[in-house]
């Protein structure tokens, strides 16, 4: 594999000029702050028999999120491409405006290579992910299953101030794709924060929760107990992985959040 030195804003694209490497299968390429067009224009310049592409950008450039500008990327220039892992960091404290409609990423070009779509929320930025392992653990097995395939990981969550912070995160993400799995790996997760990511991911089917905090000083206010109450109507989750639990009560709660589960 090659791996190159991470490339900043300002690096001179116009400038390469068209090199062939014809040996060269495997790279990665680390980018801070560069433009997409820019890294566009090394892609093109670049003749090489690319089977791995690896791509982490921390860039104030949402066109890195565009899947239509991909799959023309590499459609035109990486036909041989067989595993695929784009890494994209953004900010809390930046707004910026999704190009088009959510769900780009599962075109029938992204079915046909199963390449599935994650995002994780962690203590300072939302991190989208495009990669190729999911389905080598668990296959598929139709196009319908893959197209529901998106999964959203927080791996943060802070139990004393959580509703602006994760209404707003979740918000944005779902500008970007729909979002059908959840997994929480952040311990003793209070009760209300679980219900309010519930409810704002309203096609989950599939929920993946560490622990639970039912004893925590806060209690569940009124608008919570009626999102808690709606689900009966609402929840599509069939399907709930419980990793830890403390006391029976942690049993039965998720019994009322997700009254449709299958499995537990």
């Amino acid at each position: 594999m090659t791996s190159l030195p991470p490339l900043e804003k300002g690096f001179a694209t116009p400038c390469i000029l068209p090199i062939t490497l014809s040996k060269l299968t495997d790279i990665s390429i680390p980018m801070d702050r560069l433009k997409f067009h820019e890294f566009e224009t090394i892609i093109r310049k670049i003749d090489a028999n690319l089977k791995v592409l690896r791509v982490k950008a921390q860039s104030q450039d949402i066109t890195f999120l565009n899947a239509h500008r991909w799959e023309k990327l590499i459609l035109e220039y990486l036909p041989q491409l067989e595993d695929f892992y784009l890494r994209y960091v953004e900010n809390f404290n930046r707004e910026y405006h999704y190009p088009g409609g959510p769900d780009q990423f599962i075109s029938s070009s992204w079915i046909k290579r199963q390449w599935t779509f994650e995002v994780e929320i962690d203590d300072e930025s939302i991190n989208y992910f495009r990669w190729y392992e999911y389905t080598q653990v668990n296959i598929l097995n139709s196009s319908i299953e893959y197209s529901k395939s998106s999964r959203l990981i927080i791996t943060f969550v802070d139990n004393d101030d959580f509703e602006e912070s994760m209404t707003i995160n979740t918000i944005h993400i779902l500008t970007v794709a729909q979002i059908y799995h959840l997994e929480i790996s952040e311990e003793n997760v209070h009760v209300a924060a679980l219900i309010e990511a519930v409810s704002l991911l309203s096609e989950l089917t599939t929920l993946k929760i560490h622990s639970l905090s039912l004893h925590e000083s806060r209690t569940l206010n009124s608008e919570e107990l009626l999102t808690l109450a709606s689900m009966e109507d609402r929840s599509k989750i069939t399907k709930v992985y419980l990793k830890m639990m403390n006391d029976i009560e942690e049993f039965y709660f998720p019994l009322e959040l997700c009254p449709y589960m299958e499995h537990l």
